[in-house]
């Protein structure tokens, strides 16, 4: 009897451990058409997609990187006074509680150095189009008083219900990334023989994009699921009279939380936190109708920087092939094969009725550099990111007055940017009071 139930057991954990996988694949073949535009953002952020490949050693490299320049004018403005949750209290018995809870997320902050991790997350917001953040509770931590742990999640490593617009409406999202096989031995020491069964070294390099993990051996692929469970359990309950009555209820009214290594199931539970949310908050850059995953700041940029490159570079090739003009010898004029060079005040002697002269390299068309200051303001105009922007004054502007009213209008994208930045670290700030109403348990110093 006692093996029936082993037996069973393992099915069910089976069942479950594959449910998590197709979630997982179903959420990845959602996203794929996503993966390759986020790498070539990135790549054209760091300049690496415009890198030209050619064998000769004239040839222009430069890289003019107004993608760069956009996300980096960017961040400054929008982290210009760094935001904060601020806690007021909706009665004046509360005034107290809320001075408290101020001081102890301004601790909690501090602490976890979460300012850095959100201008990080930025970063890859502006890039990528959304960024995400969980937060979890780590019991083992701080001497085992627990404490509360941000993480910020690449896109590559986040997967979501295909048919969500945010996290508060998907059946599903889930934290996917590689563990090495001692780490895991380590926290689940009655796990070992299956998970050395399920160590690999082959790696999905979409899952390390930015982080690669070289030479990596005895990996997992480790998945940390949440999602809703509509299961019921029947009850029997009496009313004040006695009368009995049957009370069909959620089984797990919160949802569920499951972890696994490969195909081997880790923990199966309710979802531990109080508040029902799954741990993640998200902050896009553009919000795409019907859709979860925003635009970023690059995507929309990447075809006009790759021409104003290709324009740049061919003036300079253009430069080092005619800025040292050939010359023209007649075969009779006396003077030696390679005898005539560059240096400044050379003479040469010549044969009377020869001709030794210096051709005249033809003038760049102007139309070229036209077009590359046309595509420079192409980038202003989408980016929203002009010269007043970056604290420029603009040529034809002299009036102080005027120039701060442009900064104003130019900055009206950033504000937008700014106030859903305001909104994602309000809804931090709610889940991390939450966290510490549920876990705090014993008296700290803040």
């Amino acid at each position: 009897m006692f093996g029936k139930k082993k037996d069973k057991q393992k099915d069910e954990d089976k069942d479950l451990v594959s449910k998590i996988l197709k979630m997982y694949n179903d959420s990845s073949s959602a996203k794929s058409k996503y993966i390759s535009t986020w790498k070539d953002n990135y790549k054209a952020y760091n300049g690496e997609l415009f890198e030209r490949n050619s064998k000769r050693r004239e040839a222009g490299n430069a890289i003019p990187n107004h993608i760069f320049a956009t996300v980096e004018t960017v961040k400054p403005i929008m982290f210009t006074n760094p935001p904060k949750n601020i806690v007021y209290p909706t009665s004046e018995d509360g005034f107290f509680k809320a001075m408290m809870v101020q001081e102890a997320l301004d601790y909690e902050w501090k602490r976890t150095k979460l300012l850095d991790k959100t201008l990080k997350s930025l970063t890859s917001g502006l890039v990528y189009g959304t960024f995400i953040l969980g937060l979890f509770w780590d019991g083992k931590a701080s001497k085992n008083m627990g404490e509360i742990k941000p993480m910020p999640i690449s896109p590559f490593n986040f997967f979501i219900d295909p048919m969500a617009t945010e996290i508060g409406d998907a059946e599903y999202c889930m934290y996917a990334t590689y563990k090495p096989l001692g780490e895991l031995i380590k926290q689940y020491p009655s796990k070992k023989e299956e998970l050395i069964r399920n160590a690999t070294n082959n790696i999905d390099e979409n899952l390390t994009f930015g982080n690669e993990k070289e030479n990596a051996k005895n990996q997992l692929l480790f998945i940390e699921c949440y999602f809703k469970d509509y299961a019921t359990d029947t009850f029997e309950e009496k009313d004040e009279d006695g009368t009995e009555y049957m009370v069909t209820k959620m089984k797990y009214p919160n949802g569920k939380r499951v972890m696994i290594a490969g195909d081997v199931l880790l923990e199966d539970g309710e979802n531990p936190y109080a508040d029902g949310r799954f741990p993640f908050v998200s902050w896009s850059c553009y919000d795409m109708p019907g859709e979860f995953w925003g635009m970023g700041e690059v995507e929309m940029l990447v075809s006009i920087q790759r021409e104003i490159c290709s324009l740049y570079n061919d003036i300079i090739d253009n430069a080092h092939l005619n800025g040292n003009a050939p010359w023209i010898v007649d075969k009779n004029s006396g003077i030696e094969k390679n005898t005539i060079t560059n240096s400044p005040g050379a003479v040469f002697r010549k044969n009377p009725g020869s001709e030794v002269r210096r051709e005249q390299a033809p003038n760049m068309p102007p139309y070229i550099q036209n077009i590359i200051n046309d595509l420079k303001y192409d980038i202003q105009v989408i980016s929203g990111v002009f010269d007043a922007t970056r604290g420029e004054r603009p040529m034809s502007i002299s009036s102080g007055v005027a120039i701060q009213a442009l900064q104003d209008s130019s900055q009206g994208r950033i504000r937008l940017k700014t106030q859903k930045l305001e909104y994602f670290l309000s809804d931090l700030g709610a889940m991390w009071l939450s966290r510490m109403q549920q876990f705090w348990k014993l008296p700290r110093t803040i």
